[in-house]
C-alpha cells in the first residue's frame, strides 16, 4: 500500500505537465495550466496525479527508469510508503 502524505498537492498538480497551481483554492472546481494549456476537472485531475504517484512510489522510477526529480517531472513529496 502506499500512502500520499496529507499535504501532497494532488489537485494542484497538473497530470499532463506537472506545473503546480499554487493559488487554487478549495471552490475553484476547474483550472487550467498556464504551461500545457490541459483544462483540469479538480477531482479527476487528483486522481490521475494520485494513480501516478502509487504508480511512481511502487517502483521507484519513472517509465522511462529514471528516478523522480524535482520541478516538471511531478517529484512526490513527503510520501510514506507502507
Amino acid at each position: 500500500m502506499v500512502v500520499a502524505d496529507r499535504w501532497y498537492a494532488s489537485s494542484k498538480l497538473c497530470s499532463v505537465c506537472g506545473y503546480k497551481h499554487k493559488d487554487l483554492s478549495l471552490s475553484d472546481r476547474t483550472w487550467t495550466c498556464p504551461e500545457c494549456g490541459r483544462v483540469h476537472d479538480r477531482d479527476e485531475n487528483a486522481a490521475r496525479n494520485l494513480e501516478h504517484f502509487a504508480t511512481v512510489s511502487s517502483t521507484g522510477s519513472h517509465a522511462c527508469g529514471e528516478l523522480a526529480q524535482s520541478g516538471r517531472s511531478m517529484k512526490q513529496e513527503s510520501m510514506s510508503i507502507h
